[in-house]
């Protein structure tokens, strides 16, 4: 029933926006390309009364110049009355102000282990955070998904973008039965998964520019150190051949492996070199309901 109600809303949203595309069962991204000429703190107020009234679920709506912000601004409408279930984040000054107000632990992609190592560093707020220099950064997490939200914080738009990924790549995961802890045993996987990468390539005519590579352990083991990573590279010549997919995959698994975790899962992503969009204003969505409670 809630994904019907949650398909509903979506159903609702992509007619309001120029591009959307959904985060997961309750949140999606929308790009708001061509609409700065409107009001969009009172479009995204409008939005909401659309949904509650035609579908009867209350949303919260965030708009920021990036997925980040655009997140912490949704957290906002959700918890304060006075936005009207819109909070947008479109200045340095609110920026800044939303940062101080914003714990460590809830930024997106931080979670509990990344937010407790830096508040024993003494970082408690996304400020704190953003403040500390890219350096700094680098050196104390080497984490290019950590350094992504440095960047988010300051203002920057540098997540990749889903849609134009889900569009112009193509990408092939699995859960592994158990867990693995060896090179080797993640680079029969990963090979596998190049591989079929490749043959859906051939399939449909077209030809990769880069590779990417995402490796992960079990976040539901809690009593096992946790890791998350994912790198890509770009390929000399744009090509779909099996060997040429199969060895780029396996050359960028070797750059994230990492001893002493137990691997849960894997997965190989290719793409054209041309596949992120950036907007001037990006709107986070978030769906609430009594059924999720």
């Amino acid at each position: 029933m809630y994904g019907e109600l949650t398909s509903r809303v979506v159903s609702i949203i992509s007619k309001e926006a120029p591009a959307y595309f959904r985060y997961s069962i309750d949140e999606c991204f929308v790009h708001l390309d061509g609409m700065e000429h409107l009001d969009l703190k009172a479009w995204g107020e409008e939005l909401h009364k659309k949904i509650k009234r035609n579908v009867g679920m209350p949303v919260s709506i965030g708009l920021a110049q990036n997925k980040t912000l655009a997140k912490m601004a949704s957290h906002f409408a959700k918890k304060y009355q006075g936005y009207h279930h819109c909070c947008m984040i479109d200045s340095d000054e609110k920026r800044i102000k939303a940062l101080k107000l914003y714990p460590i632990y809830e930024v997106w992609s931080i979670g509990r282990r990344y937010a407790a190592r830096l508040e024993a560093l003494g970082v408690k707020t996304s400020y704190d955070f953003a403040e500390h220099n890219q350096s700094w950064v680098h050196a104390t997490f080497n984490n290019i998904v950590i350094e992504r939200t440095w960047r988010e914080l300051n203002g920057k738009d540098c997540v990749p973008n889903e849609e134009m990924a889900k569009k112009k790549s193509i990408c092939t995961s699995r859960s592994f039965n158990g867990m693995i802890t060896d090179l080797d045993g993640l680079r029969t996987h990963v090979s596998n998964y190049a591989a079929r990468c490749a043959e859906k390539l051939r399939q449909q005519g077209t030809v990769a520019s880069i590779v990417g590579v995402f490796l992960n352990t079990n976040a539901f083991r809690e009593d096992m150190p946790q890791y998350w990573n994912f790198q890509e590279m770009q390929l000399l010549t744009p090509s779909s051949s099996t060997i040429t997919i199969v060895k780029a995959a396996n050359e960028v698994l070797q750059k994230l492996y990492r001893k002493g975790y137990h691997y849960k899962k894997a997965g190989v992503s290719s793409w054209e070199s041309v596949r992120a969009i950036h907007s001037s204003q990006i709107c986070s969505i978030s769906m609430q309901s009594s059924l999720r409670r």
